[in-house]
């Protein structure tokens, strides 16, 4: 920050790059807009706000989106063009932030501004949906919105909604400790405001009206606790929980076609009958009942077929799910196919055994079978497994037979779970 007072100069001299010497690179480009958009934040917090504040921000929403037009949506550019999508929507959040800020614009022209960034958030994140920096525009700009009082509170009310189900949706065990309490605080920003908003039945009513499920979001955070208390690891009574899962699945015909609630639903859920977090720990063991795997089951399908950011997590589930109904070659095939989605994962994520089979009791199930299959190198085999009636991989260093054979028999093991699929996992792991 050092030289925050000559960012426009730089980015001035970017735009003097393409425009005079043909210099036409997105990378500079999102440079350019990114240097504009701090500069104008810069100034504005330093009581210097420039008259054309507006202009620059318009020139840097300009320069980004004809980078987004350079720039395919294929691998190859796929990192780059979600940067650019994500400073496109931070740049329309300062524009309707800058509005709202010194009223020069109507309350319809402020609107129209948010549902821009709206829509930039959505396709950010459509491009990416395990970042953080998407979700936490959205917090910040419906933050402002929500208390300049500029748009009716029908609007603010849906617009904080989905702010929370956005931050639901951020796998928080990835996050780096300062987006982790960035979202904890925005989290308990919204929820705050929603909290000092009692929802009268008048107003929940109205909502019903307006063909706005967001009245019994609502309603069931407040009887999960969550408007009064926010804590890291969210550690309220499970009986509150289970309270806020029976509110949201007795009035599931009313919610059906609201994937936030059912999200909201389905954490409930989980949480009450886990005690934990999706995907808080590894090897995790479900004691669930078939009758409660089907449920799961129809669950995440109900909430995928309506479009979820969490998709690939519910797909992942929804193989666990027919693996222990007995479908296992459906669950095979459910792997496959969010084979390719989940190469896009960060960090070791898609390779994290997250669950262990198990039986209603939660107790691990216990498989035997014959090496199929080892490679030159002794790193990777299959292993057919009898229970099951079909192989599945197995690493041979896990369960520290380096010179182990076809034909070999594995002995007594688990079958773990990762993005890739399931997997054998020797016993003394779990």
């Amino acid at each position: 920050m050092r030289f925050a007072n000559v960012f426009r100069d730089i980015a001035e001299s970017i735009a003097n790059a393409r425009n005079h010497r043909n210099v036409i690179n997105p990378r500079l480009m999102l440079q350019q807009a990114f240097l504009l958009r701090e500069w104008v934040q810069h100034q504005s917090q330093s009581e210097r706000r420039p008259e054309d504040a507006p202009e620059i921000l318009m020139q840097a929403q300009f320069v980004l989106e004809e980078a987004l037009d350079m720039l395919s949506d294929s691998g190859q550019h796929h990192r780059l063009r979600t940067y650019v999508a994500t400073e496109l929507a931070s740049t329309l959040g300062t524009i309707t932030q800058d509005s709202i800020r010194t009223k020069e614009k109507s309350r319809d022209e402020v609107e129209r501004d948010f549902q821009r960034v709206l829509d930039a958030v959505a396709n950010a994140r459509r491009l990416d949906p395990t970042t953080y920096n998407p979700v936490d525009i959205l917090a910040w700009s419906t933050l402002e919105v929500a208390r300049s009082g500029v748009v009716d509170n029908f609007t603010s009310t849906e617009a904080m909604v989905d702010v929370l189900d956005a931050l639901e949706s951020v796998d928080q065990d990835v996050l780096d400790p300062r987006n982790l309490q960035q979202l904890l605080r925005r989290r308990l920003e919204i929820s705050t405001i929603l909290g000092d908003q009692t929802l009268s039945d008048a107003a929940f009513e109205s909502l019903i009206a307006a063909k706005s499920a967001a009245g019994y979001y609502i309603r069931a955070l407040d009887i999960a606790g969550d408007l009064q208390a926010q804590t890291q690891d969210r550690t309220i009574h499970s009986t509150r929980y289970t309270d806020a899962w029976a509110y949201l699945d007795g009035h599931r015909p009313q919610i059906s076609q609201d994937p936030r609630c059912l999200n909201l639903l389905f954490n409930y859920w989980w949480q009450s009958k886990t005690g934990q977090r999706l995907f808080e720990r590894e090897r995790t063991r479900l004691p669930f009942s078939e009758e409660e795997w089907l449920y799961l089951l129809q669950l995440v399908r109900d909430i995928r077929s309506l479009g979820s950011y969490r998709d690939l997590a519910f797909a992942f589930l929804e193989a666990i799910a027919l693996f222990h109904l007995h479908q296992v070659p459906r669950a095979v095939q459910q792997f496959k196919e969010l084979e390719p989605d989940s190469q896009h994962m960060r960090g070791r994520r898609r390779i994290q055994k997250f669950f262990l089979a198990a039986d209603r009791a939660g107790m691990p199930m216990t498989y035997h079978g014959n090496v199929r299959w080892v490679n030159a190198e002794g790193r990777l085999g299959d292993v057919y497994v009898e229970e099951l009636g079909c192989a599945i991989p197995f690493l041979p260093m896990d369960f520290g037979r380096p010179g182990i054979r076809r034909g070999d028999s594995l002995g007594e093991f688990h079958t773990a779970f990762s993005y890739r699929g399931a997997i054998a996992d020797p016993p003394n792991r779990a």
